[in-house]
């Protein structure tokens, strides 16, 4: 039976899932688009929360990405992408959470400033703050490498790749200067992913996804002065 994935390739939580779906080789279907155009009407009675990604497995609705990711590694443990030791495991969650607590929400809370027609520069002097103390934790847990838990890739690297791809996409439209930063564990992890298999194509396509994306926004924002 298909499974299919609804939600954009620009989104870091839609991405980690489709970069796991690769990795195993899942017969995943994507369904691409804002939650406004991939959830009918009728699916709304089934999606209440209204929010993407989530995924469809037969008659099975999933949700929240890292729920969807433990249940395709649950379902399809082969290739593995959790290590077998239980403290391994729970460091490979650990690096997922640094990310999404104290890289992406930082982050997601400064995305309102782009366009707000007068920026609170403290708000946004804090926020960067708050993204560079999580870069630095999530160094301070990252293996040797070459991967986030060493030889092989796991979870972590679908969710360090996608997020790590994503939020410097947010900070430049508030300081046009910034970039990830280039030396220590996260930047030469950085430097890593983007040519290892599997990952340096997919980011390619999130990168053509993303200036997509932007193309049209701009033809709609011109539209509309």
């Amino acid at each position: 039976m298909t499974m299919r994935l609804y939600g954009t390739k620009i989104s870091p939580y839609y991405a980690r899932i489709w970069l796991q779906a690769q990795l195993k080789r899942l017969p995943l279907t994507l369904v691409e688009g804002s939650a406004e155009d991939v959830i009918p009407e009728a699916m709304k009675r089934r999606n209440p929360i209204g929010k993407i990604p989530f995924l469809e497995d037969g008659d099975q609705m999933f949700f929240e990405s890292e729920v969807i990711c433990e249940y395709l590694e649950d379902r399809f443990p082969i290739p593995p992408l959790l290590p077998t030791d239980p403290f391994a495991r729970s460091h490979a969650r650990l690096l997922t959470r640094i990310l999404d607590l104290y890289v992406l929400q930082p982050t997601h809370r400064l995305a309102p400033q782009i366009r707000a027609p007068q920026r609170d520069e403290a708000l946004i002097a804090r926020g960067f703050e708050d993204v560079a103390r999580g870069l630095e934790h999530l160094a301070s847990f990252l293996k040797p490498g070459p991967y986030a838990m060493g030889a092989k890739p796991s979870l972590a690297d679908c969710a360090l790749a996608t997020g790590l791809w994503y939020f410097p996409r947010i900070l430049v439209r508030l300081r046009p200067d910034y970039a990830l930063p280039g030396e220590g564990p996260v930047g030469v992890y950085w430097r890593f992913i983007c040519t290892a298999p599997v990952f340096a194509p997919s980011i390619d396509e999130m990168t053509e996804a993303h200036v997509a994306f932007r193309r049209e926004l701009d033809k709609k924002l011109a539209a509309g002065r």
